[in-house]
Parts: C-alpha cells; structure tokens; sequence
C-alpha cells in the first residue's frame, strides 16, 4: 500500500511511527528522498452518445441505455409554487405578487430548462456512435491508454500513468461525457541502482584524465 503524505518532516515521522504501531503492519518505509517509479491506474467508462444523452443514459441504470424519465415527475418537480386564496393570508399573497414582479422585472435570471434531446434515429445512432469512438480512441492513443471493452452505448478505458496525467487525461474526457471512473491511487516502487564493474569505473576515471597533446590535430 502506498500513502502519499504532503506535509513537514515531523508530520511525516509522526505518521510513519503511529503507523509502525499496526498489529498487521510489517514495516514502514519511507520514500521521500528516494528515487522511485510512481503510476497510477484508471478505468472510466465513457459515453460514445454525447454530453446531450448522458443524463438519460444515467437514468438506464447500470446498462446505461438512454431512457426519458417521466414527464410528470418533471413537471411536479418544476411546477411554480401556487398559493391558494382559501388558505393564504393577505400577507402570503402579497410576497408571492412581490416575488413574482421582481423575477419579471430580471427575466435573464430566470433559468429555463434546456429541452431534452430529440430521440436519434438508426443510421443516426450508428454515425454518431462511430464519430466519438473515434474520437475517444485518437485521444486514448495520445496518452499511451487502451480501450479494453465497448458496449452499445459506452467504452471503457485503461490509463497506466503518472496522477497529472491522469487528472489531464480525464480533463479531456469529460466533454464526452464520463458514465463512471474508478482509480487505484498513487504505488511507487524505489528504483534499483545498476551495479557498475570496477574496471568500467577506471576506465571513466582514465577518460577524464589529462589528453596527450601528439594524439590533437596539428593547429
């Protein structure tokens, strides 16, 4: 396992000893000055329909096949509040008229609903479908990922590499439309020196010694 902690030597130490202290823990090791090889994993499943159907195929369930939620549930939920003339007093009635002719008089801040997505046919499916995948496959070669699985609707991508990479990487996967992303976490492992014979080490230590001025070129 591996625990990235940002922070002063003492805080470091801290953690290193309260961590130290685990029944389960064999040892802690502390790389901080240490040369090491740090990557990271990720899996995101991306949509290949388009940032428009992705709040439908959110509504799919795991299977992610873009379905319309019930217009009754939308309207009930975006109805305007109603106050009814037999139950309010005069001075609910008044804050609604207020409220009413203030929001009236600023119609910019009135957020309208975005209309939802017009259904797409077959052959519309079929082309849009093959334009992000290979999109998504262009971006995913760039950075040295794999796409390991493609389904009706989605693709899953593999990235081996460093955490800004990943962070970058995702960055650009978002305008797509990110269905679900899984990541392990930062690992590191010290990097092993190469062993250098003893007679490779005098013959640099000789390289650098003093040149015979017969082996220059005459000038």
């Amino acid at each position: 396992m591996s625990i990235v902690i940002s922070g002063q030597d003492s805080v470091v130490e801290q953690a290193r000893r309260q961590l130290e202290d685990l029944v389960p823990v064999w040892a802690v090791l502390d790389y901080t000055d240490t040369r090491v090889i740090s990557r990271e994993l990720l899996l995101v499943k991306v949509s290949i329909l388009g940032p428009e159907y992705l709040e439908d195929q959110f509504v799919g369930g795991p299977s992610h096949e873009p379905r319309r939620s019930s217009p009754h549930a939308h309207a009930h939920t975006h109805a305007p509040p109603s106050v009814s003339s037999s139950s309010a007093s005069k001075a609910e009635r008044e804050a609604l008229l207020a409220h009413n002719f203030e929001r009236s008089g600023h119609p910019e801040t009135v957020a309208a609903d975005p209309p939802p997505p017009l259904p797409l046919t077959a052959s519309e499916a079929l082309r849009l479908k093959h334009q992000y995948l290979q999109s998504i496959s262009v971006l995913a070669d760039q950075f040295g990922a794999k796409i390991v699985d493609v389904s009706d609707n989605s693709v899953i991508v593999e990235l081996t590499a460093k955490t800004t990479r990943v962070v970058a990487f995702l960055n650009l996967l978002k305008p797509f439309g990110i269905l679900e992303s899984a990541r392990t976490g930062l690992m590191a492992m010290p990097r092993t020196p190469i062993a250098r014979p003893r007679d490779d080490a005098d013959d640099i230590s000789e390289e650098g010694g003093a040149v015979d001025a017969s082996l220059l070129p005459p000038g």
